[in-house]
């Protein structure tokens, strides 16, 4: 039996499997709190990715004006937060460039907050177990 994983959004489709990001996707990090696409060894920080065919339906979706200020509206635009005027879309996920194209999630954007020390943290480190602890667990009772 063989297990793959596959990350995507319900706005945008499929965007990696197995870690790998699809190769008809542009890519780019952006830098977010203490992730920053110049950490080294991995490049850190959130994901965008947009449709290098830019006539793909998933690249259109997320450009459009419209009346009244929308989620991400100024001044009467009703443009959306989850694409940028470049067309990439903003997953709100913290991933680690860890080779040529290859993603490791780390976090996400919207589950990390400043402590009154001025410290960032994400509380799912602390209140999640890992997937590792869970699955020795299944295959120790098996």
């Amino acid at each position: 039996m063989s297990v793959s994983e596959i990350y995507g959004a319900t706005e945008f489709g499929v965007i990696a499997s197995n870690g790998q990001l699809r190769r008809d996707l542009d890519f780019r990090l952006v830098g977010w709190e203490e992730y920053k696409p110049s950490d080294w060894p991995f490049p850190r920080g959130e994901l965008l990715v947009r449709a290098k065919n830019r006539s793909n339906a998933a690249s259109k979706i997320f450009s459009f004006e419209g009346e009244g200020g929308g989620e991400g509206g100024e001044g009467g635009r009703g443009e959306s937060r989850i694409a940028d005027e470049e067309g990439f879309y903003h997953t709100g996920d913290i991933v680690e460039l860890r080779g040529p194209r290859k993603i490791s999630i780390v976090d996400r954007k919207k589950s990390v907050f400043k402590t009154a020390h001025g410290e960032y943290i994400s509380p799912q480190r602390y209140t999640t177990p890992p997937l590792h602890s869970f699955l020795s667990l299944r295959l120790s009772q098996a």
